[in-house]
């Protein structure tokens, strides 16, 4: 739902509830949820906003669940599942929600920019030793895929902040300087 989309993005996670409960109602009436199952995770993701991490990991479950079928919408809900979590620090969550990706299955473009992307900034959040990689996966995926200007700007407050844990804050303030 464009509604809950919109709220999501403005930190309002009551209302985005709202419409996405709305949306997944009228769905299930027209028996098409299986086509919408993308709908049911930004629904956990307003209620995890919410703090009900209950009915918001039941959700993204049955989001999963419903896409298990379809590789490219099943890596986009738990790309998407996953960066949630990282934004909220629940890193354990986030890796759970990563792992629910089939290896070897082709997911496209776009797709493929998000889970790099959300890799990069896990292994980032938890000082992995792999972070280094998954930064120049994710920046190897931006420079041959035609990303959309938030991906590019995603991938450079993550290279910035990277920079500044490591110690680096000139570069780091540098790269946030021309973002800005």
């Amino acid at each position: 739902s464009l509604r809950g989309v919109i709220a999501i993005e403005r930190d309002l996670p009551a209302e985005a509830e709202v419409a996405l409960i709305e949306a997944a109602r009228l769905w299930r009436l027209q028996a098409q949820v299986e086509r919408h199952g993308g709908d049911l995770c930004l629904l956990a993701i307003s209620r995890a906003g919410q703090g009900r991490a209950d009915a918001a990991r039941d959700g993204a479950e049955e989001c999963l669940r419903l896409l298990q079928a379809q590789a490219t919408e099943l890596a986009r809900a738990a790309a998407l599942l996953a960066d949630d979590a990282v934004d909220r620090g629940d890193v354990a969550q986030a890796r759970q929600w990563l792992d629910r990706v089939p290896s070897g299955r082709a997911t496209g473009g776009r797709v493929s920019l998000a889970l790099a992307l959300v890799r990069a900034r896990l292994a980032v959040e938890t000082d992995a030793n792999d972070a280094d990689a998954r930064l120049a996966e994710a920046t190897a995926a931006v420079a041959k895929n035609p990303a959309g200007s938030d991906t590019r700007l995603a991938l450079a407050a993550l290279q910035a902040e990277t920079a500044c844990r490591r110690g680096d804050a000139a570069a780091g303030v540098a790269q946030r300087r021309d973002l800005l």
